[in-house]
């Protein structure tokens, strides 16, 4: 048996870190794609084997079901390696090949790691019901895939929590359902103490998920955004947001979040195109995230030559879309300015264009299941 899924790239579009607060985010699912097969045949002899191969390493990796579980239990181990030991732990009497198109690089701050996770859940979730229920129709796994998508993000994010990494899981939603998506989390914080809390099931997870990708939200997304990564990794940062996180107290934290919402709550609204004040309500906003990042020493350090630009939060305004400002550069504005000042300066310092389509459908089968 063959499965074959491919999962989109995200991109945060405002909300980072404030999310974890209990504050709504915005996201975005984008290409390029990443495309994950497993194949499972009879084990001979009972000696099971997995064998995780791809592009994004120089050679194929061999484990059995043993070694692969010792390996995971190394702090450093992969995300992939650690999906996939936690999602097909039960299956016994099969080899498995994994195979990863890498063409979602992992240097672009683009969700690789979550998409990994995420689609090896899938397959494991798919599998899963093929077997008991004996059936390889391609258009029923379809649908049942189609049917938990929201479930499905949810395992991805409990293995991660498993793993010891504390994120909020807008990633594997957005990735799931694709499209814009404005979604809200139960805080991860004590409101008190500003403590992590606990987490334990998926009534305490996902507050609200809203999918909002009409067809003019989208015309006005793809028109008006426009972002730039960097094949080294992005701009440095001295520090990340997350160790800065670490040293703010409980007040500073929410007052910190509820920013972090408001920027998402704007950014709706422009690309809703709510008013005539949307924009310059926009930039308004950008500018005090980019203040933020900066106080906190954790600003890309090309933000000095962009801020000198013509037109900055005039026509057009910006923010980073990853953690810390290392991943990728966000702006909003008509392409005029942007191919003017914006672009001539990045790109001569390496960064490149991203083209922004918008897939509708999230993770999915491609045609060639089974």
């Amino acid at each position: 048996m063959k499965f074959n899924v491919r999962v989109p790239g995200k991109v945060m579009l405002a909300g980072e870190y404030g999310v974890l607060f209990g504050e709504p985010a915005l996201s975005v699912a984008t290409e390029p794609f990443m495309h994950i097969s497993l194949e499972a045949t009879p084990a001979k002899n009972g000696f099971e084997k997995i064998v995780l191969c791809s592009d994004l390493w120089p050679q194929k990796e061999c484990y059995t079901r043993a070694s692969l579980n010792e390996i995971t239990r190394s702090e450093t181990v992969s995300p992939f390696r650690d999906s996939v030991q936690k999602s097909f732990h039960d299956f016994k009497g099969f080899d498995f090949v994994f195979t990863v198109d890498g063409s979602l690089n992992p240097q672009f701050g683009l969700g690789s790691s979550s998409a990994l996770r995420l689609g090896v859940v899938t397959l494991a979730f798919i599998f899963s019901h093929s077997e008991l229920n004996n059936t390889k129709d391609f258009l029923t796994l379809t649908q049942i895939l189609r049917d938990n998508k929201t479930h499905l993000a949810f395992l991805a994010w409990k293995q991660q929590q498993l793993a010891g990494i504390q994120a909020s899981g807008y990633d594997f939603l957005t990735q799931a359902h694709g499209g814009i998506l404005f979604c809200q989390f139960h805080s991860f914080y004590d409101s008190k103490d500003g403590t992590p809390s606990e987490l334990g099931n998926s009534s305490k997870w996902l507050k609200h998920c809203e999918q909002i990708s009409s067809d003019t939200l989208k015309n006005r997304y793809q028109k008006l955004a426009h972002i730039f990564v960097h094949p080294q990794g992005g701009a440095p940062t001295v520090k990340t947001m997350r160790h800065v996180l670490s040293k703010m107290t409980a007040e500073e934290k929410l007052e910190f979040g509820a920013k972090m919402g408001k920027l998402a709550r704007v950014t709706r609204d422009y690309l809703n195109n709510k008013n005539d004040q949307a924009f310059p309500t926009l930039s308004k906003k950008c500018r005090l995230h980019r203040k933020l990042f900066q106080n906190f020493g954790a600003a890309p350090q090309c933000f000095l030559e962009i801020d000198k630009l013509p037109e900055r939060d005039e026509t057009w305004t910006y923010k980073t879309t990853g953690a810390g400002g290392e991943d990728a550069l966000l702006f909003w504005g008509d392409e005029v300015p942007i191919k003017k000042y914006v672009a001539p300066l990045l790109c001569a310092k390496g960064w490149q264009r991203l083209s922004l389509p918008c897939p509708t459908q999230g993770i999915e089968f491609v045609e060639d299941n089974l």
